[in-house]
């Protein structure tokens, strides 16, 4: 079994990492800071952050009813922000059309 060094891992552009990196135990933490990150949050589930983004994805909504502003100059008939419901849980769309990115929050 090969084992990581620290010389193999490439180097990071970011030397913080909230909670979306994942953190959840002592190995984790060890792993950031020898990597030279200054700061390294715990994961959402041990450390829940208030409006946290829950995921970031290139699947659409606005897409996928045909209103996405790059393919068409039809008006979103609804008032945003735009919501999703899943098991009595309300979460918030936002939506940044320049990247092609959809975001899912806790509302």
């Amino acid at each position: 079994m090969h084992t990581k060094t620290q010389s193999d891992v490439p180097p990071r552009r970011m030397k913080q990492a909230d909670y979306r990196a994942n953190i959840a135990n002592q190995l984790a933490h060890a792993y950031y800071a020898a990597m030279g990150y200054t700061k390294a949050a715990d994961a959402f589930e041990l450390s829940p952050v208030a409006d946290a983004e829950l995921m970031c994805t290139k699947h659409c909504i606005k897409h996928e009813l045909g209103y996405c502003i790059r393919e068409t100059k039809e008006p979103l008939p609804y008032t945003e922000p735009l919501y999703l419901l899943h098991e009595g849980n309300r979460l918030r769309l936002e939506f940044d059309c320049a990247v092609c990115q959809m975001k899912i929050y806790q509302a």
